[in-house]
């Protein structure tokens, strides 16, 4: 029996005339080739997309991805954001619960595979949103606001 769930992309082609935005774990710019005339300006925020990843975190993508065995989900590129996060903070002087919890909060951000990395008081995240604007049949990053 075929798979008949809602897609992404079927979700968002019922609304072509007007931008649309989405979430999408497992999101690539492989499946906009057969969809992306309904999809021409709709902007996207799937959270990370490992084909349109910040120049700046290529290297540990590249370095996720050989360990892994393929390009990372939406929660391994999370987690991956999350450790070295945590591994800057440790080899950065930070042994105590307390001061390690500080130094997440105040700390300048730094790039991590889904965007900028920087946390909020209540130790939630504070970093804007990656939003992708499909353009022909290629996702383009569009700057943070």
């Amino acid at each position: 029996m075929p798979d008949v769930r809602p897609t992404w992309w079927t979700a968002v082609a019922l609304v072509p005339f007007f931008p649309a935005l989405a979430t999408a774990d497992g999101l690539a710019t492989a499946p906009l080739g057969e969809v992306s005339r309904y999809l021409q300006g709709a902007l996207l925020a799937p959270g990370f997309v490992a084909e349109g990843a910040p120049a700046a975190s290529l290297p540990r993508l590249r370095a996720l991805e050989q360990e892994l065995g393929h390009p990372p989900s939406l929660l391994e590129a999370y987690a991956a954001d999350a450790l070295a996060a945590l591994r800057a903070a440790i080899e950065g002087g930070q042994r105590q619960r307390s001061a390690l919890l500080d130094h997440l909060r105040q700390g300048a951000a730094q790039q991590g595979l889904t965007g900028p990395l920087r946390f909020a008081a209540d130790g939630g995240r504070a970093s804007p949103v990656l939003v992708y604007r499909v353009e022909g049949r290629q996702l383009r990053l569009l700057p943070p606001r």
